[in-house]
């Protein structure tokens, strides 16, 4: 039997720009179309606003 090592895997470093100040994000729904299932699941679990 023969011992293999593995390499170590370097870490994923995610970095973005800062949004400006005064910047507004959506607060609209967006589609999910990839995961529906996981979507329902999350609609389901958030608290209703009324």
């Amino acid at each position: 039997m023969v011992a293999q090592l593995q390499s170590p895997k370097p870490k994923l470093a995610v970095t973005w720009d800062v949004l400006p100040p005064h910047y507004v994000l959506p607060d609209d729904p967006v589609e999910n179309i990839q995961q529906p299932w996981l979507a329902a699941a999350l609609s389901d679990i958030r608290p209703s606003s009324h």
